[in-house]
């Protein structure tokens, strides 16, 4: 499915695939700009859906090879900085996705502007004096918006990515919203899952369950994921949010991000690293 909307973004979806692609060439929204980036998407997803059995393995048992596409090792390079041996490639293949067709875009030097919306796993490429500002959700599976990041080519970050309990893929956590903000998307997609997966607190009330029994087809089948979160007392989410910044503390203490946000029944905390470029809405 491909449709233009009236302020000409396009919206293509294939597979599990939806994403929002918006350009900006000469000073004017280009939805035939945006074209090469749905083109180069669904090329992706069928390269996905036949290297499906390397992005599901343990990323200890996968490296970086030159017969793989292109999306499929950015997936593994950027898992792999992760340094966490619980994931698989597929814990960046949004970001992955959204960068790739970002870049596509981007290759023409008339291109000033280049946001990719992956299902809330954005890309953005900017030159010049373009910036953009991207929402922020206070819950990983809402549609309102409590706080909005404005960027611009500057502050050096490509990619922002959300994840969290309620969001479309599992976690391991409690967080309402883990939002990461890197250099690119696939990286801000890994690292917003670990931080989500890093937001909780002892004696929290939780119910887990193997993913398997809630995906057969998951590719973390023995990982306790997250299916309920019970009443919160206000040191429960003190905590836990601090641990989640903690984690965003030492993901970017090694490079991998430049900062996040986390939030939690209705409390957030941010990265100082990102004090002036966040604000409430």
């Amino acid at each position: 499915m491909i449709e233009t909307l009236a302020d000409g973004t396009v919206v293509a979806a294939y597979g599990p695939m939806m994403a929002a692609i918006r350009a900006v060439k000469n000073g004017t929204v280009s939805p035939d700009s945006a074209m090469i980036g749905v083109r180069a998407a669904f090329l992706m997803q069928e390269q996905l859906a036949r290297f499906s059995d390397v992005i599901r393995r343990n990323i200890e048992e996968v490296e970086t090879d030159r017969r793989y596409p292109q999306v499929v090792n950015l997936m593994i390079a950027s898992a792999r900085q992760a340094a966490d041996a619980s994931v698989t490639p597929l814990i960046a293949v949004a970001g992955s996705v959204a960068d790739l067709v970002a870049d596509a875009i981007f290759a023409d030097e008339a291109v000033t502007l280049v946001t990719v919306n992956n299902g809330g796993d954005i890309a953005v490429r900017m030159r010049a004096a373009a910036a953009v500002t991207i929402g922020i959700r206070p819950n990983a599976g809402s549609d309102g918006m409590s706080h909005r990041m404005k960027l611009d080519a500057a502050c050096h970050i490509g990619g922002v990515a959300t994840s969290g309990f309620g969001g479309r893929s599992f976690t391991l956590g409690i967080a309402s919203a883990a939002v990461a903000a890197a250099a690119s998307a696939s990286l801000a997609d890994v690292a917003a899952t670990l931080i989500g997966n890093a937001v909780d607190t002892e004696g929290a009330p939780v119910v887990r369950r193997p993913a398997r029994e809630l995906d057969a087809d998951t590719d973390i089948p023995d990982l306790l994921v997250t299916t309920r979160v019970g009443a919160l007392s206000d040191r429960q989410v003190e905590a836990a949010l601090a641990n989640g910044i903690g984690k965003a503390r030492r993901l970017q203490d090694r490079g991998l991000i430049a900062g996040a946000l986390v939030a939690l029944r209705g409390r957030t905390s941010v990265s100082e690293s990102l004090a002036g470029l966040v604000e409430a809405t």
